[in-house]
């Protein structure tokens, strides 16, 4: 079994940005720059055949590369995890690869955590009174606003994630380029 998701790969440019960012939070666990990832679909612990069948289907995807527009710092689905999330759109290239990746799941016939796609990187963790601290609701305050400037996605990937102590660590196990 292995645990795993679906991601976007982000290029050097938005992962400075993330970076420059993060070292304005006051307290809590920054996600180091190799942890940093859209996530497309987690898909929690599957099978190695079903990680084969899933990249086969990913394979398959079809889609541009395009602009993404990270703006406003918040907590997202969790209380204790901060995230940078994305420019809404309803149209829009990011909500149509999800889309498609959606489907590659499902005739792969993986079962999966259905949730409402709510874009988002998370940037911070946090444990016990952090996420309550004054010092953290300034942060968000000021950075509510904060817009990066936009990337161009290029590509997205099946990941494996290591789960440990120190934080988890995450490998590229396929890429699939955009074009």
């Amino acid at each position: 079994m292995t645990r795993s998701f679906v991601a976007l790969t982000l290029p050097d440019p938005a992962l400075d940005q993330l970076e420059a960012l993060q070292g304005q939070i006051p307290l809590g666990r920054r996600m180091t720059r190799e942890t940093l990832h859209l996530t497309l679909a987690f898909l929690g612990e599957q099978p190695d055949e079903a990680l084969v069948a899933l990249h086969e289907e990913l394979s398959q995807i079809r889609h541009s590369a395009f602009d993404l527009h990270m703006a406003g710092v918040g907590m997202y689905g969790n209380p204790n995890r901060l995230a940078m999330g994305v420019e809404a759109d309803a149209d829009s290239a990011l909500t149509d690869l999800q889309s498609d990746v959606t489907k590659a799941l499902r005739r792969a016939g993986l079962k999966f955590e259905k949730r409402r796609f709510r874009p988002h990187v998370t940037i911070a963790r946090f444990k016990g009174e952090e996420p309550t601290d004054p010092r953290l609701h300034g942060f968000i305050s000021g950075a509510m606003s904060y817009r990066a400037t936009a990337v161009r996605i290029t590509q997205f990937a099946l990941y494996e994630s290591h789960l440990s102590p120190g934080g988890a660590r995450h490998d590229v196990l396929a890429a699939y380029p955009l074009g």
